[in-house]
């Protein structure tokens, strides 16, 4: 913006009044200066104007990430609650009482894995007293000669477990293939899990693990499971849960995975997504993915954070 500036003519009757030669001087020497201001206050309302629109196309541009994120958080998290809800399908095969064959729990999970791109496996997992392991590994082994109660010495490496007052082996597992280490691994050998296995039983709810490493996993990919228990007869006591719990059904669910079976899958230019775990307070991150910053930091202002629904007993 320039401001035009003109010179002053005022008549009296028919003859011109002329400046002065001294206000005609003065006035010569202004002008400069006057045009020197019209332009700086034209620069200072354009760079006004300028800075208000901006901010405002800024704070759009912000609502409408945070609205965009909020719908992919939105469908991320109904994906995990339908993967999770899956479970009771199994459930419901075990309730109809007595024991469930193999082949009978194979084809209700590969029907739920058809449709839940984002489950790793799905798992039976019964509850062994220590007198009973032998039955139970010989049973097993008409159908696989080589299984038997296994437990980790380091990643990918089994060894025969040792023996405890109750086991809880992974006894089916669908698919196998992908899944063979997991095949006969006692959950009762890692503390976390039996931590998550007990309450479960004692509680008689569905409840998750954190963020573990798969002891099938070749990758770095985090991974949950989800607990669901089963039980003969009624309950009504803590110690009728110990008493008549029969195992559990369980879900192994890769993060990763589940994010790109959902609409997340999507790219978002220059947006990276985070999911983190903060039941503990550790806030352990369980996915880091999306945008590569490539060594720079995200303004704090634009990190948009959002608080998913209790999974499981984690949040």
């Amino acid at each position: 913006m320039a401001a035009t500036i003109r010179t002053i003519e005022a008549s009296k009757t028919e003859d011109k009044i002329a400046p002065s030669e001294g206000t005609a001087s003065r006035f010569n020497g202004l002008m400069p200066w006057i045009t020197i201001c019209a332009v700086a206050l034209g620069l200072l309302t354009t760079g006004v104007t300028s800075w208000v629109i901006y901010d405002e196309e800024e704070k759009v541009i912000l609502k409408e990430f945070e609205a965009e994120v909020g719908e992919r958080i939105d469908v991320l998290e109904r994906e995990l609650k339908l993967n999770i809800q899956s479970l009771n399908q199994l459930k419901i095969l075990f309730d109809h009482g007595g024991d469930v064959s193999s082949a009978d729990f194979t084809l209700v999970a590969r029907h739920i894995l058809v449709r839940h791109v984002g489950i790793q496996a799905l798992e039976w997992i019964p509850s062994v007293p220590k007198d009973k392991r032998a039955e139970f590994e010989t049973l097993r082994q008409m159908e696989f000669p080589n299984f038997k109660f296994t437990e980790r010495l380091k990643q990918g490496v089994m060894t025969a477990a040792k023996e405890r007052k109750v086991h809880y082996p992974v006894y089916y597992v669908e698919p196998l293939s992908a899944n063979e280490t997991a095949f006969g691994f006692d959950l009762a050998s890692s503390a976390e899990r039996l931590k998550t296995l007990t309450e479960s039983r004692d509680r008689n709810v569905t409840l998750a693990s954190g963020g573990i490493t798969l002891v099938q996993e070749n990758a770095s990919q985090k991974a949950f499971l989800v607990f669901l228990p089963l039980y003969d007869g009624a309950l009504v006591t803590v110690e009728d849960r110990r008493a008549k719990h029969r195992g559990f059904v369980l879900g192994v669910f890769r993060v990763e995975d589940i994010f790109r079976a959902s609409v997340l899958q999507r790219p978002l230019e220059f947006v990276n997504f985070v999911i983190s775990d903060e039941t503990d307070g550790k806030g352990d991150i369980l996915l880091n993915m999306g945008a590569d910053p490539k060594g720079e930091t995200f303004a704090e202002d634009k990190i948009f954070r959002r608080t998913l629904n209790e999974i499981g007993g984690r949040r």
